[in-house]
């Protein structure tokens, strides 16, 4: 798992970072990996990961916040990025999402094309604190998952009334302007799209 986990982290190729490993013996020591596998295991325990998998995973890494909220309001930042698994996918490229394979390709602005998951987190702009994340399956569109994930959030009260979310361009949708402000009554900074109806949204807002 921590070649798995060094190789993703540094945006390398499983072969490249083994081949490393093999010839340099002071990046081995440094690395502390006491045997190193072939690629075709290392494709093969990848490919039996799924989101649970990736869930139990994450919870030993992220410490989501449990202090006691201070009274004051919160700034909390939302984003996500993509989770790229490394299935060879240039060598079975037409297999993919194909004889009930458990993986589909995902598209991602910033990566393209990837066979993977989509990781959601929302962070204290103050103190960045990691307040909540969630994992998908695939590449869901960002305004798609917002709703359901403030969700969460306001029923651990990790995020109240009165407090203010700032999102990028990828969550500006109707949907989520008028959620944000008369469901969960938080003001929400979303950076607008060209082609959102600001006219449109305000009388959307004032209705209901």
């Amino acid at each position: 798992m921590k070649v798995i986990t060094i190789a993703d982290l540094f945006g390398g190729a499983y072969s490249d970072f083994i081949s490393e490993l093999e010839k340099n013996r002071k990046r081995n020591r440094f690395v502390d990996v006491k045997e190193i596998f072939d690629l075709a295991y290392l494709y093969k325990l990848h490919s039996k990961l799924d989101v649970k998998t990736l869930s139990t995973f994450f919870r030993g890494i992220f410490k989501v916040s449990t202090r006691r909220r201070q009274k004051r309001r919160r700034y909390i930042l939302i984003d996500a990025t993509s989770i790229k698994i490394d299935l060879n996918t240039w060598r079975n490229r037409r297999r993919i999402g194909k004889d009930g394979k458990p993986y589909k390709w995902s598209y991602y602005p910033s990566k393209g094309y990837y066979v993977g998951f989509k990781l959601i987190v929302a962070i204290d702009t103050e103190n960045y604190e990691l307040l909540g994340y969630e994992l998908h399956n695939g590449c869901p569109n960002d305004a798609k998952i917002l709703v359901s994930f403030l969700e969460k959030l306001y029923s651990s009260k990790k995020m109240i009334r009165g407090d203010f979310i700032i999102c990028d361009k990828g969550y500006s949708s109707m949907k989520d302007y008028i959620a944000t402000i008369n469901r969960f009554f938080v003001v929400s900074i979303i950076y607008l799209r060209k082609n959102i109806n600001i006219k449109h949204c305000t009388t959307s807002l004032c209705r209901k």
